[in-house]
């Protein structure tokens, strides 16, 4: 949606210049007014990228910073035979690339990765969010008889604009849900598992 404005923004302005230029206004004035559109359209991508998240701004803008790699653990129903699991408590982490109009959630297991779908983020109250999405999981080849790919969905809530943690809950298409806890380990993003485990040695040793 706020990309729409944007860009309803941006083609009211161009039709603004060419009116303008229809006047013949002197050279000088109709090169500056024929740069708005762009000025608007490169500010516009500043603050959805980087400048939303920065200080009073982010408290301003009302959208919790999510961005980075948060590390923490899975409990899930799940269990290849139907029975109850004995052992269903499953370290993880949870990947988060975010500008301010999208957002996107990985998810790593020793075992498998998800990816979302669609994201969205809803405003409850003042510094009060919801994350919703909907993912496709693909565990690794030498699991997946076991563990076949499956589609599912996550929820979970964050108080603050920069929460250290959080707590949510799945469900998956093979009948089993599960509840998961995340805290945030750093701003920089990892691309498996093993790099998050390196990641929290260096945090360890620091």
């Amino acid at each position: 949606m706020r990309i729409k404005i944007a860009a309803y923004i941006a083609f009211a302005l161009i039709s603004l210049v060419s009116l303008i230029n229809g006047f013949q206004l002197p050279t000088p004035w109709a090169r500056v007014v024929s740069s708005v559109p762009l000025i608007v359209v490169a500010l516009f991508a500043v603050f959805d990228n980087w400048a939303w998240r920065w200080g009073p701004i982010a408290k301003v803008a009302q959208r919790p910073v999510l961005h980075g790699t948060w590390h923490g653990h899975l409990r899930s129903t799940w269990s290849p035979d139907g029975s109850k699991p004995t052992d269903n408590r499953y370290e993880a982490f949870i990947i988060v690339t975010q500008s301010f109009t999208t957002i996107q959630v990985v998810q790593i297991t020793k075992e498998s990765k998800s990816r979302s779908v669609i994201a969205d983020i809803v405003k409850n109250g003042p510094d009060d969010f919801s994350i919703f999405y909907h993912y496709g999981n693909t565990p690794r080849i030498e699991v997946r008889e076991e563990s076949p790919i499956h589609m599912g969905g996550a929820s979970f809530e964050v108080f603050d604009v920069n929460p250290k943690r959080f707590e949510g809950e799945y469900w998956t298409s093979r009948k089993s849900g599960g509840s998961m806890s995340f805290k945030r380990i750093s701003n920089k993003r990892i691309g498996n598992f093993a790099d998050g485990k390196e990641l929290l040695e260096e945090l360890k040793n620091d």
